[in-house]
């Protein structure tokens, strides 16, 4: 039961509640609210939903108002003023406008493994649906640092979600707990001001318990300033953090007593895309619903037609690399769109192994957009090091820096998700521009994926960049 009076937080000079329906009711029955403004009364529906639940999060009472008025008036103004403030998303047409702001845990580059850190995890756990439009993570800064770069990094990308993870640099640089407070106040105000929903996320442990009392006094504040201003909290330090000894959970640690290791940023991915996301805007990103997609630059993207007869090789791709130590099949799987995907088993391999095509010729021309997408499924991996497993390339011949990363070293095993990745098509490029799946792993380990519902879109063709 959710308790109402949690929306007298609405009343103001242009809104005021005269009549509540309810004291307590169910989050499936929403009670009716009259309020009344200067010019005309109105009806208002509000759905009451708690904060993020559970052991690692703040239990924040947020007022979800929808107001079915006219647009404009005061106490439409009113109202959204209040919407703003409780740290409502602002929907953007194209779903949540994610801005990952932080230092080199949020990064793509100092956090265990490039190109899959928390964030780009979430991404692909999610389908896509919410993925960061910037990831504004820089190595070693501080709340100043961030403070300082918000404008720039953060609110030129006009975005409807920012999550904020700064902290661990503070304390490394023995900044005084007020400056960081002010710090970290001011920029949950602008983000708010900016009409912005916010989460914070606590500073994780660390290998040197001489810092864990600062850390477990900064924390505190963090979860109460979050419950009093209305911010979503993911409490990564619950997350990561073995109660017995203040350190890292086993396999936390990257090895530098400060960094997350992959599977602490697994963990986190995991937490924010099982709690945090279902109360974000959702949106979809493109990819093939049917093997004959008008607008897939890629042929037999769905893996649908084989009419030579191959039970590995679809029509229209390829296959390079080694191939010792790898079996590759076409497998029956419902969970890809048309109900194939390519499966690679790797036992003690040779090399690695590509699976490619290139895409349709005179379908792009240098300067445009393109979108590289496709479905990933790891069913199995033992063995494997940080920095391998599958891979998504694109490349673009003859630029003079042809090869760009779409994702690289997945192989968490039980995972399946989307990896989707713009680029512009660069100075130089004469084509072909391909798509290559690539699995490389250790020759002493073994990994099976699936992989399937290819696709390249041309998204400056299409008016979508």
């Amino acid at each position: 039961m959710a308790d109402i009076t949690t929306l007298t937080n609405l009343r103001g000079p242009a809104a005021r509640i005269v009549e509540v329906s309810a004291v307590d009711v169910p989050p499936t029955d929403p009670p009716f609210v009259e309020m009344t403004g200067p010019d005309q009364g109105r009806r208002i529906t509000f759905g009451l939903r708690r904060g993020l639940p559970g052991v690692n999060a703040v239990e924040n009472d947020e007022a979800v108002a929808t107001y079915v008025g006219t647009p404009g008036t005061d106490t439409r103004t009113a109202l959204d003023n209040r919407y703003t403030g409780l740290g409502a998303l602002t929907p953007a047409a194209d779903g949540t406008r994610w801005v990952a702001f932080g230092d080199s845990l949020t990064s793509r580059l100092g956090n265990g493994a490039p190109y899959q850190g928390w964030v780009d995890r979430t991404g692909f756990l999610s389908m896509q649906q919410v993925s960061a439009l910037y990831n504004a993570g820089i190595v070693g800064n501080n709340a100043a640092d961030m403070l300082a770069r918000i404008e720039t990094d953060v609110l030129a990308f006009e975005p409807s979600f920012v999550s904020v993870w700064v902290g661990t640099n503070d304390v490394t640089q023995e900044r005084s707990f007020a400056d960081y407070k002010a710090d970290v106040a001011e920029i949950v105000a602008i983000l708010k001001r900016a009409g912005a929903a916010v989460a914070l996320f606590t500073i994780p442990p660390r290998a040197d318990t001489s810092k864990a009392a600062t850390i477990t006094t900064w924390n505190a504040w963090l979860r109460e300033f979050a419950r009093v201003n209305a911010c979503h909290l993911v409490d990564t330090y619950a997350i990561l953090v073995d109660p017995a000894t203040g350190q890292f959970r086993a396999g936390f640690d990257s090895g530098d007593g400060i960094h997350i290791a992959e599977a602490g940023h697994q963990a986190i991915a995991t937490f924010v895309q099982s709690r945090l996301l279902p109360r974000l805007v959702l949106s979809d990103t493109l990819r093939p619903l049917t093997n004959n997609d008008p607008h897939n630059l890629v042929l037999n993207g769905l893996l649908l037609t084989n009419e030579d007869g191959s039970p590995s090789v679809p029509d229209h791709w390829l296959y390079a690399g080694a191939s010792g130590g790898i079996t590759e099949t076409l497998v029956n799987d419902t969970d890809f769109q048309g109900g194939k995907a390519w499966q690679i088993s790797v036992a003690n391999p040779t090399g690695f192994r590509q699976f490619l095509q290139n895409v349709i010729p005179d379908t792009w021309v240098v300067g445009d957009r393109l979108l590289f997408t496709c479905k990933v499924k790891c069913t199995a991996a033992a063995g494997v090091s940080t920095f391998k497993g599958f891979r998504l390339d694109a490349n673009f011949f003859g630029a003079a820096d042809p090869n760009r990363r779409v994702t690289e070293n997945m192989h968490t095993p039980g995972t399946i998700g989307i990896v989707a990745e713009e680029f512009t098509v660069p100075e130089g490029t004469t084509g072909p521009v391909q798509i290559a799946c690539m699995i490389d792993v250790d020759s002493n380990a073994s990994a099976t994926f699936r992989i399937g519902e290819l696709a390249v879109y041309n998204l400056t063709a299409l008016g979508l960049a």
